[in-house]
């Protein structure tokens, strides 16, 4: 098939490049695209969507009405704002987020810098920054555990709850000491 004159202009770009190149285009614009499209639908028509809001009333009719009820709270207390006027909120926002950004972010920054520059005593961060987690997560699984089994002839509050429903609990439970180690119910119970 012949292409004519101006349609051979139009991929002329195209032919300096083998197969590979050409497909990494196409997955360069959908690496662009796919965010372009999620910034325009979630980000973009949302906003726009609610500054429209803001001019539109019940009706669904243009009105300034409510800049208007704004504005003139700004040094009034308004039955909205509670125990102070709009600009006593604002003040107390602005305060709060100086001291967030100079409170949290300063520390977690000057942090995060010392573990990547592996400055001395960067190990011992990391393991400060990461007891937590862990800790955390073996809490969880513990109470987790104890939920579901029988320790010291002690029930745990899902078989408790299960008898009180009237739902059976086969006898191999208890004597396997509860769901986790009864092979009937243990990869349900993890799951």
């Amino acid at each position: 098939m012949q292409l004519k004159t101006n349609e051979r202009k139009k991929f002329s770009w195209l032919k300096n490049y083998n197969f590979e190149e050409r497909n990494a285009f196409v997955f360069c614009y959908l690496m662009i695209g796919v965010p372009l499209i999620f910034f325009i639908v979630f980000w973009l028509y949302v906003n726009i969507s609610s500054v429209y809001l803001g001019f539109v009333d019940v009706d669904g009719k243009f009105t300034l009405d409510y800049f208007g009820e704004v504005i003139k709270s700004l040094t009034k207390q308004d039955k909205y704002f509670g125990s102070g006027t709009l600009l006593d909120i604002i003040g107390r926002s602005l305060l709060l987020w100086v001291l967030v950004d100079v409170g949290c972010v300063l520390p977690s920054m000057l942090s995060s810098y010392v573990l990547y520059k592996k400055m001395p005593g960067a190990y011992v961060f990391r393991v400060i920054f990461m007891m937590p987690t862990i800790l955390g997560n073996m809490v969880w699984v513990l109470i987790m555990k104890q939920m579901v089994n029988i320790t010291g002839g002690v029930n745990g509050p899902v078989i408790d709850i299960f008898q009180q429903l009237g739902i059976v609990v086969k006898e191999e439970v208890f004597n396997s000491s509860g769901f986790l180690g009864y092979s009937g119910t243990a990869f349900t119970t993890i799951c």
